[in-house]
């Protein structure tokens, strides 16, 4: 029987994948030719836990339902005045328990809507309104902990996190090739 061989590393039955030169390091996670990207070899990602979001759905979002909005007092003018503006936009109210919300309303306040809300928004600098998408809670959080720069705020927002296995590698650290 007749075997090919290819110098390229092309596989002819796996196309898509692309396999750089096969070398030591490709078969460490410590290594970044090696690693999962998506975990960076760590075998476990961080990913935003809801059920720490909203430890209290009995809450309304007006007394502080949503966490790590509600103990974050400088951005909660800001946050209530665009959620209210959301709730206008999408039908649903701040006084409301959350536990009572529609399944819609809770989807667009955790993972947000790309379409345009008006916010009037009143504070020390600025006065007036504007249009905006709303962000939702957990994409907030995921930016905000990715952007940051202070270990603070990273272990502040570690605490409405979870420890999973990592979806690309299935916790075994090294690249899919």
């Amino acid at each position: 029987k007749e075997k090919s061989f290819c110098e390229s590393f092309v596989c002819s039955d796996h196309p898509e994948l692309d396999v750089p030169a096969i070398l030591p390091r490709s078969f460490s996670f410590n290594s970044p030719h090696g690693a999962c990207e998506a975990c960076h070899g760590l075998g476990t990602i961080l990913r935003i836990d809801e059920s720490r979001i909203i430890p209290n759905p009995a809450l309304t979002i007006a007394e502080g339902a949503i966490h790590p909005w509600a103990t974050s007092a400088s951005r909660m003018g800001f946050m209530m005045q665009v959620l209210e503006a959301a709730g206008k936009r999408f039908g649903f109210n701040l006084s409301t328990p959350w536990n009572k919300l529609g399944e819609s309303a809770r989807a667009i306040i955790l993972h947000g809507s790309p379409e345009a809300i008006e916010v009037a928004y009143s504070g020390d600098t600025f006065e007036g309104k504007y249009q905006t998408s709303f962000e939702g809670v957990i994409p907030n959080l995921q930016r905000r902990y990715t952007e940051t720069d202070s270990a603070y705020m990273r272990s502040q927002i570690e605490e409405y996190m979870e420890t999973l296995s990592c979806d690309a590698c299935k916790g075994n650290r090294l690249r899919k090739e």
